[in-house]
């Protein structure tokens, strides 16, 4: 996830003020992460995450091209989506009676903090 989570916030990084990818991949995590805890299989959830990173691919592009990402770390919206879709199922479900909204929600926040994370790394001087 760390290699997903650097890559997608060296593309987002100049972009921040006009999206908030960061979110937009947390809201993406929570919402896979619900999905996975109520049992919908890992295809359907790869195919969603597939059409909804689609709305920024041209965003990711633009960035990459900014920043001349090297191209062995360019990732596409299907490698994107595949990375994202296998942590949330490679994620231990929680234990006795946790509250799965709540969980869903704290697997969103990891997300966010680690894409948060590696932007304020990336742009120190």
């Amino acid at each position: 996830m760390k290699k997903l989570i650097l890559t997608l916030s060296l593309l987002a990084g100049p972009a921040l003020a006009e999206n908030d990818i960061c979110a937009d991949f947390g809201r993406l995590a929570e919402y896979s992460m619900n999905a996975r805890l109520s049992g919908v299989p890992f295809s359907s959830v790869f195919g969603r995450l597939k059409e909804e990173i689609q709305v920024f691919e041209e965003d990711l592009r633009s960035v990459q091209n900014r920043l001349q990402t090297p191209q062995d770390v360019r990732y596409d919206v299907e490698q994107i989506a595949f990375k994202l879709a296998t942590e949330v199922y490679e994620t231990p479900r929680p234990n006795g009676n946790e509250d799965l909204r709540i969980f869903a929600l704290d697997y969103r926040s990891k997300v966010e903090i680690e894409c948060y994370t590696e932007i304020s790394n990336v742009s120190k001087p």
